[in-house]
């Protein structure tokens, strides 16, 4: 499945687990969009919801965290 597909969803939801998720976890939700890093296309998506445990958002923005 690719992003073009993915982002045709009417809902998207991510979920990442640990700290080997971190760093991708940051650059998808914090990052320039680009086609580098597909998943940063999630952030023009306007119904995405993220799952995250604590150490796959320890690099997170806490700003940012709700």
């Amino acid at each position: 499945m690719g992003i073009k597909t993915i982002l045709d969803a009417e809902h998207i939801v991510l979920m990442a687990w640990g700290n080997e998720k971190a760093e991708i976890v940051k650059k998808s939700i914090e990052g320039r969009i680009s086609e580098d890093v597909p998943s940063t296309f999630l952030q023009e998506h306007e119904n995405v919801t993220i799952i995250l445990d604590s150490e796959s958002a320890s690099l997170l923005n806490r700003s940012r965290v709700s």
